[in-house]
């Protein structure tokens, strides 16, 4: 390699470093401005993409009465889960960082990855104080990702928002915009150290398969397949604002329940509104194939009722009200 080569692939990878700094710099004072202070925890686990989001957060000056802080998990499912852990609590201290710690018991039976997720989320809920973010490393590969699983498994085309609420916890992905390739580069020009976990090589997981088989290819035949989901998400979500703002006006004039001749007489439809009527209300345990199932006994004026957890739907005379258990 020649000198001059050198000197360019160094103000390149400066380059990338300053604007990865100046997106999260940007997006980070953009949220919070509009908050009270409070703690910045990152959620890290100790891979490429939480170690590249904390080197970024601890590189960027926060506004008065922020703090920053490290969570992080260890679920107990690899063998090396006791390493990670250790790996984590040094990098936090390399930092200056408190790091909070939390060994979880996780139900094997059952779906292990969303039930690792709900005890995850469960700790970050406990840990929370008032005002506190907690701070993710999702990027646009996984919104990608979200996104083709979700309609693969017959669920709405909806991914991830830059701010949530996940399990009562204020969550915020200042990288979602970002292509995972960046910030590769950006953790290899910072000489950055991470953990590998094996288990994401494992193509018999989902998102494993779509990761290393699918998304390549899609990338490698529409390249700009990211901004467009995005925008794509954006447009989606802006139609679902507008139509949550009707619904609400609906549940204020209607406090009673829903009258059934309000119900859009497609059955799709019909679905698609209870949805959207149960979410706003913050209910969200209801399947579309129980909602479906509803609509139907509702059409044929038959005992109408659909339970979830805590709750359900029933018909009394010519409205679908709300019950609890």
């Amino acid at each position: 390699m020649s000198a001059d080569s050198g000197a360019r692939d160094l103000g390149s990878a400066e380059a990338g470093i300053d604007a990865l700094r100046k997106v999260v710099d940007t997006r980070l004072h953009d949220i919070l401005h509009r908050r009270q202070p409070g703690t910045l925890r990152v959620g890290f686990s100790g891979g490429l993409d939480s170690t590249v989001l904390l080197d970024l957060l601890s590189s960027i000056e926060l506004p008065d009465g922020w703090g920053l802080s490290v969570a992080h998990v260890n679920h107990g499912l690899a063998a090396e889960a006791d390493q990670w852990q250790a790996h984590c609590k040094n990098i936090a201290e390399n930092y200056g960082l408190p790091c909070e710690v939390a060994r979880l018991e996780v139900a094997r039976s059952g779906n292990l990855e969303a039930n690792a997720r709900a005890a995850r989320y469960q700790f970050f809920a406990e840990l929370a104080q008032a005002n506190d973010l907690f701070l993710t490393a999702h990027h646009a590969d996984d919104q990608v990702e979200t996104v083709l699983l979700k309609l693969l498994q017959g669920r709405a085309f909806k991914g991830m928002a830059e701010v949530s609420k996940v399990a009562g916890v204020t969550i915020f992905r200042p990288l979602l915009a970002t292509a995972q390739p960046e910030l590769v580069a950006y953790g290899q020009a910072r000489q950055l150290s991470w953990v590998e976990d094996p288990s994401n090589t494992d193509v018999g997981y989902d998102r494993n398969y779509l990761r290393a088989r699918i998304l390549p290819a899609l990338v490698s035949r529409w390249p700009q397949i990211r901004e467009k989901l995005a925008h794509r998400l954006v447009s989606n979500k802006a139609i679902g604002d507008v139509a949550k703002f009707e619904i609400d006006r609906y549940r204020t004039q209607n406090p009673d329940g829903v009258r059934i001749v309000d119900l859009p007489s497609d059955p799709h439809a019909a679905v698609a509104w209870l949805r959207l009527y149960l979410e706003t209300g913050g209910h969200y345990q209801v399947t579309d194939a129980a909602l479906k199932e509803f609509v139907t006994q509702v059409r044929a004026e038959r005992r109408a009722k659909v339970a979830w957890r805590g709750g359900g739907l029933v018909v009394r005379r010519a409205l679908i009200c709300m019950v609890k258990d």
